[in-house]
Parts: structure tokens; sequence; C-alpha cells
């Protein structure tokens, strides 16, 4: 109680950084009491203390703030704008929704990235489309963050957009949709991404192949046999990867082909895979491996064995 009241009166200090390390230490507290004080020092002239009282707010998780940071999502400085938007990612309430939304426009990519975190974590409906448009930002991390919002998400709407953007002009935005389905894992997606293992870009066939391997469904099985002779040793790799997650036994005998693959990579995808299958007829796959030219894929493939000896 006692730190508290010290704390806030250090707010008004008149040394910018003891100001900002108050706001801070008044965030890892944690207590109430602090909640209007720190909402008074989002007005700051120092944009670090206002960074820091944001912070501290979202911390606190008190909806008495929510109103303030939306209104910080409007300052000048950059660095406040994100950290508002974080803040309202950690209080979660649904009236930041709309604000965030508008967010995702901010002139500063860091804004606009923290604005799709946040919605990923508010999970409301209302941020689904926008999330989607989101994956066309010129920034490829920010479209990665949308993608990873848009995987905290359920429900028809969701999968039917992220289905029609495995369309897309943009082959990111191509990749980012598989990488979103296969976080979601609904087998619905199946019928757009196997035939996305024919795309012309390498990068949407690898997040094809490694979304159906996170889906483990039969279907996908020949397809990704096939994806074993893509001309990229990354889609291969992707390819293996995902016959071990689904545990097929029909993957075997071209999972112990891919032992002779040129790259090293795909050679130990393959044994890997052949290790999570572990049937007899991989068994018998990774004995024979223990011989193999690659001294890497008979050291994976002797660990494997034990491995599936001792469970």
């Amino acid at each position: 109680m006692t730190d508290t009241f010290q704390l806030i009166q250090a707010l008004h200090d008149s040394d910018s950084h003891v100001r900002r390390n108050a706001a801070y230490a008044l965030g890892e507290i944690k207590d109430s009491q602090a909640v209007v004080p720190l909402i008074q020092a989002l007005q700051d002239p120092n944009f670090w203390v206002r960074c820091y009282a944001a912070q501290a707010l979202g911390k606190i998780q008190d909806s008495q703030a929510v109103a303030p940071l939306i209104q910080a999502l409007h300052d000048p400085d950059s660095d406040v704008r994100r950290t508002a938007a974080e803040a309202l990612g950690e209080i979660k309430d649904s009236q930041a929704v709309t604000p965030l939304i508008q967010a995702l426009q901010d002139s500063d990519f860091w804004v606009r990235g923290s604005a799709a975190e946040a919605l990923g974590k508010i999970q409301d409906s209302q941020a689904v489309v926008p999330l989607i448009q989101a994956l066309h930002d010129p920034e490829s991390w920010i479209r990665n963050y949308a993608a990873k919002a848009l995987g905290n998400f359920q429900g028809s709407q969701v999968l039917t957009l992220l289905i029609e953007a495995l369309n897309a002009h943009n082959s990111d935005v191509r990749r980012s949709a598989a990488d979103v389905l296969g976080n979601i894992k609904d087998n619905q997606a199946l019928a757009a991404l196997i035939p996305a293992l024919q795309d012309p870009d390498d990068k949407v066939r690898s997040s094809a192949a490694a979304a159906l391997g996170e889906i483990q469904d039969s279907q996908a099985v020949a397809p990704l046999i096939q994806a074993l002779q893509d001309p990229d040793y990354w889609v291969r790799c992707s390819a293996a990867e995902a016959l071990g997650n689904i545990k097929d036994s029909q993957a075997v005998a071209p999972l112990t082909q891919a032992l002779q693959d040129d790259d090293a990579d795909v050679r130990l995808s393959a044994v890997y895979a052949l290790k999570k299958i572990k049937d007899s007829q991989a068994i018998a796959s990774l004995i024979q491996a223990l011989q193999h030219p690659d001294c890497d894929v008979r050291r994976v493939a002797a660990k494997a064995l034990e491995e599936i000896k001792a469970s």
C-alpha cells in the first residue's frame, strides 16, 4: 500500500526518468489504486512515460483504462500507439475491437503489427475480415502477425475466407493463408490445401504440405507422397515431415526412398518421419538406415531405434 502511494506520487516527479520508472513499477505491482493516476500519465509530456503508463495499464487489466487507451491509439508518438494497442490486447475488452481494426491502417508498421496481435487475443468475429485484409500488408512480418491472430479464431467464416485467400494473386497471402489453415486444423480445408501443393510458388507449396501435416487426414497421404518428388528441397522436407505427422504406413516405402534424396535436410526429414510412424515396416527401414552413407542419417536412425525400443 505504501509502495503504491509513493510510486503514484513519483508519477509527478520533475524528472521524466523517475516518472517512467514509477509507471513501470506500478505495472509490476498491479494495484488497482494506480489505474486513475496511470490514466492521467497517458497525458505526460514525455513519450516514454506515456508508453510505460500504457504498458502498466495493460498489466493491471482494469476496464476503466479501455477508453483512455483507445484514445492513446491516436497519440502523436508511434511507440505510445503501439504500447496502447498491446495493452488493449491484454485487457481483451470488445470496446477496443473497432479502434484496433482502424489501427491496422496506422502509418507505422509496428503499430499495425501490435493491433493485429491484440485482435487475435480479443477474438471478436468483427476482426476476421480486417485481419484477412491485413494478409495483404506490404510488411511480411505484419502478414505473419495477422496470420497468427487468425489462427486463434474458429468458425466457418474465417475458414471460408482463408480458403478463398489460397487463390489470392499475392503468393505471400496464399502462404499465410495455408499457415493459418494448418493452425486451425479443420479438415474442411483439405480440398483447397491439396491443390495448393501444385502452387507455382515453392513457399506456398511448402506451407500447404505443412498444413496438411497439422490436419493429419489420411486423404492427404497420396498427394504428400507425390510432393516428395517436388523440385524444391524445402517442399520435399515439409512433405516428409507431414507424412510423419499423419503416421500412415503407406508413406513408409516413399519415405525410405527419400533417404536417398540428394539433399541432406530431406534425408533427415525422412528418417525423422519414419521414427514417428514406427510400425514394423518403418522399423525395418530404420534398421537399413544404420548402413546409410550419411552419418547424420545413421545417427538419427540409431537414436530413433533406441527410443522405439524404450517406449
